[in-house]
């Protein structure tokens, strides 16, 4: 590899860690976090509006009563969403989401607060 080459990997290399930060920028969408936590999560957790739950009741919490809880703020589910459940919740899956699902999933969750 000539000097030029390495420089440029170099570039490269240092430049990979800057960019999921950059991503983090992008605005989160609730809608499409609505959409995955429906296709991801639904099936134990009610996603709709809370007034429309009526009796119907899952094993997990529905997802506006996380959101109205005091502690739950975008560090805390982003950490939540990035550990392993197992060691929570023994019926509650791993699921592995890309950063920008989860940061959608935030973000619908946290739209219910305003409910």
């Amino acid at each position: 590899m000539n000097g030029a080459a390495a420089i440029a990997a170099i570039a490269a290399a240092l430049a990979l860690p800057a960019m999921p930060a950059a991503a983090q920028n992008w605005p989160a969408d609730p809608a499409a976090g609505q959409k995955l936590a429906t296709a991801w999560c639904g099936e134990c957790h009610w996603i709709g509006a809370p007034e429309l739950r009526g009796n119907i009741i899952g094993p997990g919490p529905a997802f506006a009563d996380i959101a109205k809880i005091p502690s739950t703020t975008a560090l805390a589910l982003r950490v939540f969403l990035q550990s392993s459940h197992d060691n929570f919740f023994r019926r509650m899956p791993n699921v592995i989401l890309s950063r920008s699902e989860a940061e959608d999933i935030i973000a619908y969750i946290l739209s219910l607060k305003q409910n």
